[in-house]
C-alpha cells in the first residue's frame, strides 16, 4: 500500500472513530484529512548563484486535533498533522521536496450548536516546521526551517 493510501485510510479511520463529543463533555477530539494551500508567492531562497523564487505545490495530509468547548459556540483547539509532503520548484534552478508539519492553536466558532452537523470557522497562530530536500541543487538554506504565521480554517463537525 502506498504511503498516500495509508494516510488516507488512517485519516478516514480517525475521523470515523474519534469525531465524538458527549452531551456534557467539553473536550472534542477530531481527525481527518487536511489540505494545505501555500501562499502563491512565498518569497526567495538563497542559492550559490543568488536569490531564487520558490513555489510549493498544494498537499494533503492526515490531521488530528484536540479542542475544548468554552460554551456552545466557542472553542479553543490545538491541531497537528502528519507531514504534508509537497514538491518545490526553485525557478530556473530545479526541483526539490519538502515535508511540512504544522502545529496550530486556534479559536473556533461553531454554528448550529445543538445540531448533529456543526459547521465552524476559526482563526489562529501556527508554527510550521519544514524539512527540505533540494536534491542536487546548491541551496544555502540548510535542510530544515521553522516559521510562524496566522491562518484561517473552516470545517464541518459531525457528532456521533
Amino acid at each position: 500500500m502506498s504511503k498516500s493510501g495509508f494516510l488516507a485510510l488512517l485519516a478516514a479511520g480517525i475521523f470515523a472513530t474519534c469525531a465524538a463529543q458527549a452531551q456534557q463533555q467539553p473536550w472534542i477530539v477530531k481527525g481527518g484529512l487536511g489540505y494545505m494551500m501555500p501562499k502563491s508567492n512565498p518569497g526567495n531562497v538563497d542559492f550559490d548563484d543568488g536569490k531564487v523564487a520558490v513555489e510549493f505545490d498544494d498537499a494533503w495530509a492526515g490531521i488530528f486535533s484536540v479542542g475544548y468547548m468554552f460554551d456552545e459556540h466557542w472553542a479553543g483547539e490545538m491541531y497537528v498533522a502528519t507531514p504534508f509532503q509537497t514538491d518545490i520548484t526553485f525557478r530556473g534552478v530545479g526541483q526539490g521536496e519538502a515535508d511540512l508539519v504544522p502545529l496550530t492553536f486556534s479559536a473556533l466558532y461553531y454554528f448550529n450548536p445543538n445540531g448533529r452537523w456543526r459547521p465552524y470557522l476559526g482563526a489562529g497562530v501556527l508554527t510550521l516546521i519544514a524539512s527540505v530536500d533540494a536534491g542536487a541543487n546548491a541551496w544555502n538554506g540548510g535542510d530544515a526551517d521553522q516559521s510562524f504565521g496566522f491562518y484561517a480554517n473552516a470545517g464541518l463537525f459531525f457528532k456521533v
